[in-house]
This record gives structure tokens, sequence and C-alpha cells, in this order.
């Protein structure tokens, strides 16, 4: 299996993964506040499953007095953090279509030491094995106070195990490619869930989710959450849906248990139809100019597959080479022309697949046409 390339939060949840979270816009500030000390501990003694719990202490100097509680309101249907973790690496263990969480941070700050316009206050957050990775603080920011850039500072926390990477991949199962046609054709989505190191099925208990949904995703959840579960192959499989649905694709999340506090998240992927390039074409020959038009399927009107280009290969010695290209245009047409030498020449039409993502996410396969013979003059 082709490692590397790779999707990192195409889905946005808060407290796992936030391609686009961030701090709450503040409103105006009540007060001015300095930020001093930043430390953060990481810390898994005692935790199951690749658990982490991460404790930050922030040092505030305030001209009004704070509250012993700091947070940053909500938003997208959860709490908003008060200070943000992004991601600053690039995991080497992040397989094709896999999900990594992007953003992460504490919700709430409550203060352990010092007075109320100079003090530490402290937070604790749990990260899940879907975390794995290097992390940086970026942003503070509450309710009262104006959001505050930390980003230059530097300060990073290792999260897991960074050459192994969290214990289960979830994956699209592709399949058979799907032709599309209208736009009105169906795909059944379906994922598989695995042993990262050596391949076996693993049965996780799974939930499914949308970036359009009100309720964030969480890195775990409590004992007697009601999840579905991957067959005894690790095979989750939805039911049919529109080739084109009216809202994002469905995104797959996978957890494990976590002895009696509940479950972890793991990981997820996103799945899309695997599509099937269809097209004809007609020759035309000038002299030495070879003009092809033709049609292509789906249509970008219809289906945005991936890769527009269209070739035009001749066969030499027994090798097919593209001499030109052209592209498919939203209506599905095509036009590619070509200037060759005088003689016999081997000509086809290949329209190739491809990928709209890195990893695979959104692919397509291609199909070649047959080959036809001409003559140039």
């Amino acid at each position: 299996m082709r490692r590397r390339r790779r999707v990192i939060a195409l889905a946005v949840a808060a407290v796992v993964m936030a391609g686009t979270a961030s701090v709450a816009s503040a409103p105006p500030a009540a007060a001015a506040v300095t930020v001093g000390d930043v430390v953060v501990t990481p810390a898994t003694v005692g935790l199951e499953n690749g658990f982490t719990r991460l404790v930050i202490d922030v040092s505030l100097q305030s001209t009004e007095p704070l509250d012993d509680m700091l947070s940053n309101g909500t938003m997208g249907g959860g709490e908003a953090y008060t200070v943000l973790l992004r991601r600053a690496d690039d995991p080497s263990w992040l397989q094709d279509a896999e999900i990594a969480g992007a953003s992460t941070g504490w919700t709430t700050l409550t203060r352990v030491s010092g007075s109320a316009t100079d003090g530490v206050w402290r937070g604790t957050a749990t990260a899940a094995p879907g975390h794995t990775g290097i992390w940086r603080v970026t942003t503070f920011g509450t309710v009262t106070t104006e959001a505050v850039d930390l980003s230059d500072r530097d300060i990073t926390v290792t999260i897991g195990d960074l050459e192994a990477g969290p214990p289960w991949v979830v994956r699209p199962v592709f399949g058979t490619p799907i032709k599309i046609v209208t736009g009105q054709e169906t795909w059944r989505p379906q994922a598989r869930v695995t042993d990262r190191a050596d391949g076996s099925p693993i049965s996780a208990v799974w939930t499914g989710w949308a970036p359009s949904g009100s309720t964030l995703l969480q890195p775990w959840y409590p004992a007697g959450t009601s999840f579905r579960q991957a067959d005894a192959a690790g095979y989750i499989t939805l039911p049919p849906e529109s080739v084109t649905p009216d809202s994002f694709p469905p995104n797959i999340h996978v957890f494990g248990r976590y002895a009696s506090r509940g479950y972890a998240w793991q990981g997820g992927t996103i799945l899309t139809p695997y599509v099937k390039w269809q097209a004809n074409s007609r020759f035309a020959v000038s002299g030495r100019t070879v003009t092809v038009t033709g049609n292509a399927w789906p249509a970008p009107s219809v289906y945005a597959a991936p890769n527009r280009n269209v070739h035009l290969q001749q066969l030499v010695n027994g090798t097919w080479v593209t001499v030109a290209t052209g592209t498919v245009r939203e209506t599905g047409r095509y036009t590619v022309t070509w200037t060759g030498p005088a003689g016999r020449v081997t000509l086809r039409v290949y329209k190739p697949g491809g990928s709209f993502t890195p990893g695979g996410v959104t692919r397509s396969e291609g199909t070649k046409l047959a080959s036809t013979t001409l003559v140039l003059t």
C-alpha cells in the first residue's frame, strides 16, 4: 500500500479536528491582558489506549480583575477554545484518505494561584490517539478579552508515538467505480477499520458526522454512549446515497474503548464516490493535422470528477505516448488538436482518472478508447 499523502482535517470539528476552528471572536476588551509564561505539561501516567492529559498553566496580568474561571464562549454548537493548539507537523504515519486532527485546545482555565489581576490560570484537556503528533500553542482569548497571538513563542507539545501513529486506521473501501451520466445515480459508502501494525480487522465502534452538523465531534465519549459498530471483518457500510448529495460527504470516525471512562477517538476518513470516466471520440484529418472531438462523462456541470484532461496518444515502438492534451469543458465536450509527421499513425484517446486531494479522497478511474490508424499527408 502506498503510504503518505494525506488529508488533514477535511472535516470541521472542534475538539477532535477543526480544520477551520479558531478562538471565537471576542467583543471589545473589558480589560487589557498580558500573557506571561505559558507551560504545557503532557502526562500519560494512568491513562489507557493512548489518551494524553494536557495540563496548561498560563500566567496573566490584567488591568481589571479577571474571573476565576475563564472561557471563550461557544462556537458551532460547542465550547470554543480559550487556548488553541494547532498541528505543527506533517504526520509520517498517515495513510491515504485518513483524517488527522488539525486543532484542539483548552476550553476553560481556572485560577490556581495569585490574584484576579496577576495570577496563574490552569486548564486540563484530554487528547485522543487520533491527535498523535506535534502541536503548537497559537492563541489565547476569552469572551471578555481580545485574542492574543502566541504562535511566535514556539510553545510545542508532542502527543503519542510519532512513528507508530494511532493503533487503528480507517480508510475508504472504493470497490467498483460508478458510472455517472445524469447525476441521479446512487452509491453505497463503505469504510474499513484495521490494525495499523498488522492490517488485521477491527470491529470498532463508530459514528458518522458531517461538518454541517450542529453537534461537534469530541475526542472522547462517556461509557454508555450509543455507537454503531463495524462488522467482524472491520467493514462499515452506510445506506445508499446520491452521488450528488445536498450536504457534505459522510465522515466516519472510529473510537476505542477507554476502560470505564468511555471511548477514545482513534481516527477518521471521508467517503466519496469512486467514479469511472466514460468517453467517445471522433477523428478528423486535414493534411497532417488531426482534430479529435467527443464527450466525456460525467460532464463537470453534472459531477466534478477530478482531472479534466484528455490525452491524444500515439503508438510509438509499442508504447503509447501522449502527443496532445485537451480539457473537458463544463458540458462534457472536448477538443484535442495535433499536427503529426506525414505517414501512417496509430492513435487513441485516453481520459485519465485522478484525485482532487492528496491521498485519493475523491477518486476517479480513467478510460482508454479503442485505437484508430490514420494516414497523414
